[in-house]
């Protein structure tokens, strides 16, 4: 079973080294790597080709002017040769058994995405594992599980089967939650989902990612985007599941919102679409304990943003 591993990367020199030997340091012996350089301003390209030289690794290099990583993701999913496809980020690392461990399960299986564990650090600096084990048959069960958040939105553990992959592509309109998005139509699609509880990969925060600025950015609009669209798919797909997703909608928002500490204008953009959430008749219906999601820090900052009371459990 052939793997195609698509990276897109930007102004990476300082980590593609790294990443290429953890590449060639997979134990899993099928894959092919499709770099697309997105425009970088920095010696990534260069320093991508020297270090490449020193391994047998397969690999193609493609570059594209800076359109972003949709755009880029998109090019290299058009280049994928392989029976799976997964999608991984420069500046992180991956476990020798990334590709393995995927790998096996998917030949087992035969499933259409294939999940792993990540670590990654909270502002603390403990170890986070994101993601569960889990076994799950029809799209029903697997949306069940992506609306919760038992499924995490990533990419960089997932072995999506390129037949799948291929019908869906990344939103270049979108600057963040782009993967939300994408992951949630191929989870439509999809019939069998399979999720090891094995750590893969170890996702390195980026402190000048836009989803990490220490205050409100503009790109964090795009949430609400993407909210809108994956609540209007569900109303219409999976009712069931609908209020589910308008309670988690508005989490993400509220932490965002926290986070942020948004100037005026961005916080009354904000408060409409928390208003709209909150009137669509959807209501606040836990789907998880509240404490999950950070409810006691939230309902303050809630009832101070739309200035009205809602309902805990619909």
């Amino acid at each position: 079973m052939f793997i195609s591993v698509i990276v897109p990367y930007q102004n990476a020199a300082a980590y593609l080294p790294r990443f290429v030997a953890d590449l060639a340091a997979q134990t899993y012996p099928n894959f092919d790597v499709i770099f697309i350089n997105d425009g970088s301003t920095d010696q990534g390209p260069k320093t991508l080709s020297r270090v490449l030289a020193k391994t047998t690794l397969q690999a193609q290099q493609l570059s594209q002017p800076a359109r972003g990583v949709s755009t880029a993701r998109n090019l290299g999913l058009r280049q994928a040769s392989g029976e799976y496809v997964i999608f991984a980020d420069a500046d992180d690392r991956l476990k020798p058994n990334y590709l393995m461990t995927l790998a096996e399960r998917a030949f087992e299986t035969h499933a259409d995405i294939v999940g792993g564990q990540a670590v990654t650090r909270n502002k603390r600096g403990r170890s986070v594992i994101i993601g569960q084990a889990g076994s799950y048959e029809g799209s029903e069960a697997l949306m069940s599980q992506f609306l919760t958040g038992t499924i995490p939105m990533n990419l960089w553990t997932k072995l999506i089967r390129r037949s799948l992959a291929t019908q869906v592509t990344f939103d270049s309109t979108l600057c963040i939650n782009e993967d939300r998005w994408y992951l949630y139509q191929i989870i439509q699609r999809a019939t069998r989902g399979q999720f090891v509880a094995t750590v893969i990969y170890d996702y390195q925060v980026n402190a000048n990612s836009a989803s990490r600025q220490p205050r409100f950015h503009p790109k964090y609009l795009d949430i609400a985007t993407v909210a809108r669209r994956i609540e209007a798919g569900s109303q219409r797909q999976h009712p069931r599941l609908a209020r589910q997703q308008a309670y988690l909608n508005q989490m993400d928002l509220l932490r965002r919102e926290i986070r942020g500490h948004a100037e005026p204008s961005r916080m009354r953009t904000l408060r409409n679409e928390l208003t709209r959430l909150s009137q669509s008749g959807l209501g606040l219906s836990p789907v998880q304990r509240l404490e999950d999601f950070g409810w006691r820090y939230c309902w303050p900052v809630y009832r101070r943003l739309i200035g009205m009371d809602v309902h805990l459990y619909g």
